[in-house]
């Protein structure tokens, strides 16, 4: 099972390592000592990643079950529609390596 749209889920890998990063080591909740609620709820109003937070190099190579010899785990290797895998999400975990 190869990807249908490497560049894509090269990209998805890389923003979820961004959001990731931001997640882990950039909000901070911040309350309304007045009222408790929650004063930093929105991106206006804390600070998102940017290139200066990112690491100068970032490399993200894509599986290939047949070539890197991968074993599809319980659901085989072409467990989703098309052969598919998840790529979004799971990525915000790589950031821990950072924290």
């Amino acid at each position: 099972a190869q990807s249908l749209n490497p560049p894509l889920d090269v990209g998805q890998v890389e923003g979820g390592f961004a959001f990731g990063l931001g997640y882990y080591c950039l909000e901070h909740m911040i309350y309304d000592e007045r009222t408790g609620a929650l004063f930093s709820n929105s991106p206006s109003r804390y600070k998102l990643p940017s290139h200066a937070e990112m690491p100068r190099e970032l490399s993200v190579r894509l599986l290939d079950y047949d070539r890197d010899g991968v074993d599809g785990g319980a659901a085989g290797v072409n467990g989703g529609i098309y052969g598919t895998k998840g790529i979004g999400e799971a990525n915000i975990g790589l950031a821990t390596s950072v924290v």
